[in-house]
């Protein structure tokens, strides 16, 4: 038993070592293969240092007018929000492109309110998760509106929502989605008035005969049963008052939910896009470095990938 014990003890021991010659290991060649990277970045200096002054240069020049974020919940009444992402984007080119103009015209706005538009951006609304699944509601969202002056948001912000409800397109499928809705609560009140004309033949004739007949051609007999009318009369009037209530509140192709003040802060400032581009500018300079210095290898290596293919 001691024997077993010691040779127990033994082993464990020898594992510990291992296990810490392994976590040695591993960590001198982290910080050899770090103190290779330094190795690399000073030798090529002077290549990050033209990355670092582009990226200083681009952001200095992408933060030269400040943008204030302003942004508003949308709900889509017919379709998926995908397809007002194109229209922004679309948008998007102008601004991409410096074409004040061109947004202007799209927008159908004067040039100088066009120039203070920045961005536009969109996204999903996190909260609104579908009853079936855990992933967001394609009908819910965020339509984010950069813009450079704050007192101009509430003007922009209506010029893009119109812009948004009045496309032709989209507005042919509101179109068709009103009537739809319209000819189904037609149905209803036919249906409600049908039940109600039920229940007054039954009250006359619930004494005398419980059973109605109905003789066209066919002898048919229905049964009638108030706790049945009473239950499909008020599936039909929820159903209904569910439809008045969508055409009364969502009669467009968009819904404005909720909107939001545009920040008091800039979101552009010259040291967070500084930090975006450094990053940027640092893995680029990396990746050419580390390509120039193993360029023999790479062009050994390609050479005889092109023999081995012949």
């Amino acid at each position: 038993m001691e024997d077993n014990k010691e040779k127990l003890e033994l082993d464990l021991f020898t594992l510990i070592q291992k296990a810490w010659d392994l976590v040695c290991d591993v960590f001198k060649k982290i910080v050899g293969f770090l103190g290779y990277l330094l190795q690399i970045v000073y030798k090529y200096k002077y290549l990050y240092l033209i990355f670092i002054l582009l990226a200083a240069g681009y952001s200095y020049r992408s933060t030269r007018g400040k943008a204030y974020r302003g942004q508003f919940t949308v709900r889509v009444n017919d379709g998926d929000l995908y397809i007002y992402r194109k229209i922004l984007e679309s948008l998007s080119h102008y601004i991409e492109a410096e074409d004040g103009k061109g947004l202007a015209d799209a927008l159908n706005i004067p040039a100088e309110k066009a120039y203070k538009i920045a961005f536009f951006g969109w996204g999903f609304d996190p909260e609104a998760v579908d009853s079936t699944s855990t992933m967001p509601k394609r009908n819910r969202g965020f339509i984010k509106i950069g813009v450079t002056d704050r007192d101009a948001y509430p003007e922009l912000r209506d010029v893009l929502i119109n812009h948004l409800k009045n496309n032709e397109h989209l507005a042919s499928f509101n179109n068709a989605r009103i009537t739809s809705l319209r000819e189904r609560e037609q149905i209803l009140d036919k249906e409600i008035a049908m039940i109600d004309s039920l229940q007054k033949v039954e009250y006359f004739h619930s004494e005398a005969n419980p059973e109605i007949k109905l003789h066209q051609g066919q002898g048919l007999r229905i049964k009638t049963d108030k706790q049945m009318y009473y239950t499909d009369k008020l599936k039909l009037i929820t159903e209904r008052d569910d439809i008045r209530k969508e055409l009364q509140q969502n009669p467009e192709i968009i819904t404005v939910i909720l909107d939001a003040l545009p920040t008091k802060q800039p979101v552009n400032t010259l040291k967070g896009a500084f930090k975006q581009y450094v990053k940027l500018a640092l893995m680029l300079s990396l990746i050419l470095s580390l390509c120039w210095e193993f360029r023999k290898t790479i062009f050994n290596y390609l050479r005889g990938k092109n023999n081995d293919s012949y």
